[in-house]
């Protein structure tokens, strides 16, 4: 209805709808096929379930009646009820023949009652649309048949005087569907090839089913404005049962428990519609609502967390109207103990890959983590091992189970050490010249670090300069891009006396993913005799 508010089930069957829509976008497989058929399902139990609803709203339509001694205008609300009651029975009644037609003609069930033709499209789509651009397919007389039932609904709601409101049509074309019009190639589509055309037939099943779905959610609309006409809306209280409501779930030895004991009356005949935090409640056949969800952890005092949770209750009101009731709940969260393992676990290393296992054994077969980080890149390898790649100083990474915060952890993260530079060369005693044939530079790491990550610790001086100094003059230089060098021409120069001064001009550092980065280092020069 036009401005009309949905209840909860309608905006599920709407979302089940929108769901429908994206599977017939993918390729058709075994597990899109058994995603249509549980939607169809699905669809169909709501669709019984509204055809008991609607049937018993009807029947208080009609006790109502009788209770108001058959009075003129309250029969002929009643007689008006049964119109709309018959009207829906038989498009319903003409939707599932289509079903079984469809069903029939791709093969129908095995010896299980399983769908024969599931996936076939083409015997779909010559039975709904026709022959070429004939338009003679039963999809078009389904449009119509919708179609003509929003209109006739539109002309009972005149004769209530309730014309300001009014019902959609129920089978659109593209250009008039909100979901399609502004789509370049759906728009241009009428509603058989929007539905149909390349269609399996689990999908067009599904597709029918919810149109049922929209029509018996119409005729819902329709039938609880004609009750509200004659009272009927008025739900009769026929079960009580004791409820017992503590003042907290935890309580210290030594202190008072606290509770409130009552009796809740409710009505065995009307399933009220129950959400908390805006999700949808599970209620049973007494109307009880069952709410579960993950406790979320954070902002702890003492090792617990205060909490809070609203739920709705919605009741109709005689007049047809909802009545909200709304309820706040407190609860308490215990922290869990989140133990992480790891040599670095009070300072990390920036840009290194520093591997902690972080584990809440409180959650045993229910841990299952997964990891935020601010400041630093976080690589999960499943089971609570993880890889932190701090980029900034200070640290803080997310645990979370099931996407429910547990604890928030912080680190402090410190740069690589420093290289110290050393050579193959006796610095101390010198060389002869002969030995300036083969220099090596080595770039060396505190022993700490290289133990904690030895994947990080691969430092190589990669540029440096070869000075063959006499005196305070040099007599020859030489540019090195690699830890080692011949430097024969040195030799062959060299007299005693002489030095071999190198200057590191720089060094890198080679990670767990294999790219390098420069490094500091603590000796930019070396100073060698020649004797």
């Amino acid at each position: 209805m036009a401005g009309g508010k949905e209840t909860p089930r309608q905006k599920l069957i709407g979302m089940m709808y929108l769901v429908l829509l994206a599977l017939l976008a993918l390729q058709v497989s075994s597990v899109i096929i058994e995603k249509f058929q549980f939607i169809n399902i699905s669809l169909e139990k709501a669709v019984a379930d509204a055809d008991v609803r609607n049937t018993e709203l009807l029947n208080r339509i009609e006790h109502s009646v009788e209770e108001g001694k058959n009075a003129k205008d309250d029969v002929e609300i009643f007689k008006q009820a049964q119109l709309v009651r018959e009207s829906t029975q038989s498009l319903v009644s003409y939707i599932r023949k289509l079903k079984e037609e469809l069903i029939e003609k791709t093969g129908g069930r095995d010896e299980n009652g399983k769908i024969i033709g599931a996936k076939e499209e083409e015997k779909v789509a010559n039975y709904m649309l026709g022959a070429g651009e004939s338009k003679s397919g039963e999809g078009y007389a389904l449009q119509e048949k919708l179609n003509s039932f929003s209109l006739f609904l539109n002309t009972e709601l005149d004769k209530l005087g309730e014309g300001q409101k009014k019902f959609l049509q129920l089978a659109m074309n593209g250009d008039q569907d909100p979901l399609f019009k502004d789509n370049k190639e759906h728009k241009r589509k009428d509603f058989a090839h929007l539905n149909f055309e390349g269609t399996p037939l689990v999908a067009a099943l599904a597709v029918l089913t919810e149109k049922e779905a929209k029509v018996m959610a119409l005729e819902n609309e329709m039938l609880s404005l004609l009750a509200n006409k004659v009272g009927a809306n008025i739900i009769p209280i026929d079960k009580v049962r004791p409820v017992v409501k503590a003042k907290s779930n935890r309580v210290v030895a030594g202190t008072k428990y606290e509770a409130e004991m009552f009796m809740a009356a409710y009505s065995s005949s009307f399933k009220p519609q129950m959400t908390y935090n805006k999700a949808n409640v599970n209620v049973n056949t007494e109307g009880i609502g069952n709410v579960n969800f993950k406790a979320r952890g954070g902002n702890y005092q003492d090792g617990v967390a205060k909490r809070t949770w609203t739920g709705t209750i919605i009741y109709p009101k005689p007049n047809g109207e909802d009545s909200v009731y709304t309820i706040t709940q407190e609860y308490y969260v215990i922290k869990p103990a989140v133990q992480v393992i790891s040599a670095a676990v009070q300072s990390l290393y920036r840009n290194c890959g520093n591997e902690l296992n972080i584990q809440v054994p409180a959650l045993g077969a229910d841990y299952k983590p997964t990891f935020k980080a601010v400041g630093a890149e976080v690589i999960s390898k499943g089971k609570g091992l993880v890889t932190i790649i701090p980029k900034a100083k200070n640290v803080s990474v997310e645990v979370l189970n099931d996407g429910v915060l547990i604890e928030k952890l912080n680190f402090k993260a410190k740069g690589v050490p420093s290289a110290e530079i050393t050579c193959n060369l006796n610095t101390r005693t010198g060389v002869s010249a002969a030995k300036l044939r083969k220099v090596k530079l080595y770039a060396n790491v505190p022993s700490e670090f290289k133990e904690l990550l030895p994947n990080e610790s691969k430092y190589k001086v990669t540029k440096w300069k070869a000075y063959l100094v006499r005196g305070r003059k040099p007599v020859a230089q030489k540019i090195i891009t690699s830890s080692s060098a011949r430097l024969s021409e040195f030799a062959s120069l060299a007299k005693e006396g002489d030095r071999l001064m190198i200057e590191i001009l720089e060094a890198k550092r080679k990670n767990f993913r294999g790219s390098t980065e420069e490094v500091k280092f603590t000796t930019p020069i070396i100073n060698v005799p020649i004797i």
